[in-house]
């Protein structure tokens, strides 16, 4: 395992009802925070290895679908 030198932090993306905060370390680590504005305990953190990815779970998180039913 090595350590991240580098870490990349973008500002907060608004989509929908959802705010995204995207990381990228060094070794092209893709971390992505969610939070839902209207109910704030709704969050996740995914991570990925391919941009691809992680643009389409923004997209799909945007519109609810990776909430999980209670």
């Amino acid at each position: 395992m090595s350590k991240i030198r580098r870490l990349s932090v973008f500002p907060m993306i608004l989509k929908n009802e959802w705010v995204f905060r995207i990381s990228v370390s060094d070794h092209s680590n893709i971390m992505v925070f969610a939070m839902n504005i209207k109910d704030p305990s709704l969050f996740m953190i995914r991570y990925f290895q391919e941009e691809e990815q992680a643009v389409a779970f923004i997209d799909e998180a945007a519109e609810g679908k990776h909430i999980d039913p209670i």
